[in-house]
């Protein structure tokens, strides 16, 4: 999987309470984002992403420590909560560690989570994504839990799909076209929380059509009656 950015191509930005490096494909609705965490206790700041609208999916990692690989999505209960793509826990409320506000169309929002603001000092990494019609889309659907689920439509033919659910704890569940080129998806599964190889995860099932994905299963992972977020390119 590949996002083109800008060819290694940077510019700094100012945008935000923190001064970042910046490389953008603002076409693509993707960013790079470097800076240095000033993270105190309990306190939210922005970093400036490059982008010409608001982040809906932001990735961060510090690059100097061991931790967590945060995530925020405009698909979660609010703009303090998280998960993290290297656990398959529920979505948590780390307003404890700052207040978060909503990402804007200049800047995205971290607080003193360990890999989100933390540790201070770290040299942080972010990636960044919006929604481009006709190339991505991040949103979230409620599932029913039967095997005739909900069709979410995303506008074009996907080429990868990521599915979490946010209320248990899920795997971060990948399929794409490269490995599976017909419907159903979900017999080669890859987990971003899991260092395991491609499995077929017997009965998790859903079509790629012409203008989003249908879901044809009621798999946990993919149909429970929750709430999930997807990330579709």
């Amino acid at each position: 999987w590949c996002w083109r950015a800008n060819g290694g191509t940077t510019a700094s930005n100012s945008n935000g309470a923190i001064s970042s490096t910046v490389q953008a494909n603002q076409a693509a609705g993707f960013s790079i984002v470097q800076w240095t965490a000033n993270a105190t206790s309990s306190v939210a700041t922005t970093v400036g992403h490059g982008l010409s609208k608001a982040p809906e999916f932001v990735i961060t990692k510090s690059r100097d420590s061991a931790g967590n690989w945060c995530v925020t999505h405009t698909g979660l209960s609010s703009t303090s909560h998280m998960l993290f793509l290297n656990s398959n826990a529920a979505e948590t409320d780390k307003s404890g560690n700052g207040s978060m506000s909503a990402n804007t169309s200049t800047v995205f929002s971290v607080n003193a989570t360990d890999g989100s603001n933390a540790p201070n000092g770290d040299n942080m990494i972010a990636y960044c994504w919006h929604s481009v019609d006709g190339y991505s889309k991040f949103g979230k659907y409620e599932g029913n839990g039967n095997s005739s689920g909900p069709f979410i439509y995303m506008g074009f033919r996907p080429r990868m799909v990521v599915i979490r659910a946010i209320d248990s704890n899920q795997m971060w569940a990948v399929c794409d076209t490269a490995r599976e080129t017909f419907n159903p998806l979900g017999e080669k599964i890859l987990q971003w929380n899991d260092s395991g190889a491609e499995f077929d995860a017997s009965g998790f099932n859903f079509d790629i059509v012409s203008n989003g994905i249908k879901i044809r299963s009621s798999d946990t992972n993919i149909n429970s009656s929750a709430t999930f977020i997807y990330m579709a390119w």
